[in-house]
C-alpha cells in the first residue's frame, strides 16, 4: 500500500528539485504521485481505496516511461531527449572501443571504460535512474541499458514531434480528462477566460502543471484536451489504462 501522506514525512521539500535526494528514486516518485493526487482530490473529488489512491497519478507522472527532465527545467524536454540520445550515442561508441580493446590493449581499454561512465553520469533523472545500477553490474549490462534507452529515446522523440507542440502537457490534459470523466461526475468545461482557471478540470490542470513544474498556459491544453473526439487514439489508450488498474 502507498504511504498515506510522504508530505507529512517529509515536509518542506519542493517534489521538482529532485537532486535532494539523488538516492532515493522511490521516495521522489511516491511524494510526486502524492501530490499530483492531493491536486486531483481537491478539485475534482478523486476518492479512492487507499490502496489505489495514488494509482491514476501514474499516468500523469510516470518518468521512466514518458520522461519529464525536472532537474534541468520545465519545458516538454525534446530538446533535452535528444541530446541524452546523443550522448547515449556516444557512450555506445565508447563500448564498443571497449569491447574491441579488452583483449589487446587492456589499460587503455579501462580507460576508455571509464570514459564511458563519466558519460553517461553527466545524464540526470530519469536515465540515470537506470543507468546507475546499470554501472554497477558492469560493461555489459551497461551496453545494454544505453543500447535499450536510445532506441526508447528515439522512439519518444518521434512520437513526441507528432504532436506538434508540447506533448507532455497535451497528453497531461486529455489523460486528465480521462480521469475526470472516467471517476468523477464532473463535466470537462474549459470556459472563456483564458488568464484565470475556472471549473473543476481546468483548475486541477493549472495546478497540476504547477506541481509538476511544466511550464505551459492551462487554457490551451485544457481546450485541446476537450475539443478532441471521444476516439482519439490517447484518450482511449487512457481510459484502458485505467481499467485496468
Amino acid at each position: 500500500m502507498w504511504p498515506r501522506s510522504a508530505d507529512w514525512l517529509y515536509t518542506g521539500l519542493d517534489p521538482r528539485l529532485s537532486r535532494y535526494n539523488e538516492d532515493n528514486f522511490q521516495f521522489y516518485l511516491v511524494r510526486m504521485l502524492e501530490r499530483i493526487t492531493l491536486c486531483m482530490e481537491e478539485h475534482i473529488g478523486l476518492d479512492l481505496d487507499d490502496d489505489k489512491r495514488l494509482l491514476p497519478a501514474l499516468l500523469l507522472f510516470n518518468p521512466i516511461e514518458d520522461p519529464l527532465w525536472s532537474d534541468l527545467g520545465s519545458s516538454d524536454g525534446i530538446g533535452f531527449t535528444e541530446h541524452a540520445r546523443n550522448t547515449l550515442k556516444d557512450a555506445q561508441e565508447l563500448l564498443v572501443n571497449y569491447v574491441e580493446l579488452k583483449s589487446t590493449d587492456p589499460e587503455r581499454a579501462k580507460k576508455v571504460y571509464e570514459f564511458a561512465v563519466e558519460t553517461v553520469s553527466a545524464l540526470p533523472r530519469p536515465a540515470s535512474t537506470l543507468l546507475n545500477p546499470a554501472i554497477d553490474e558492469g560493461p555489459d549490462k551497461l551496453a545494454t541499458t544505453v543500447s535499450h534507452l536510445i532506441e526508447f529515446y528515439t522512439q519518444g522523440l518521434i512520437e513526441a514531434r507528432r504532436w506538434r507542440g508540447n506533448a507532455r502537457a497535451k497528453k497531461l490534459a486529455v489523460r486528465l480528462r480521462a480521469i475526470t470523466e472516467y471517476y468523477t461526475d464532473h463535466p470537462v468545461r474549459v470556459g472563456k477566460d483564458s488568464r484565470i482557471p475556472s471549473g473543476a478540470y481546468v483548475e486541477c490542470l493549472y495546478s497540476l502543471f504547477e506541481v509538476i513544474g511544466l511550464q505551459a498556459h492551462f487554457f490551451r491544453y485544457a481546450l485541446f484536451a476537450k475539443n478532441i473526439p471521444s476516439n482519439h487514439p490517447e484518450l482511449k489508450k487512457s481510459f484502458e489504462a485505467l481499467r485496468s488498474l
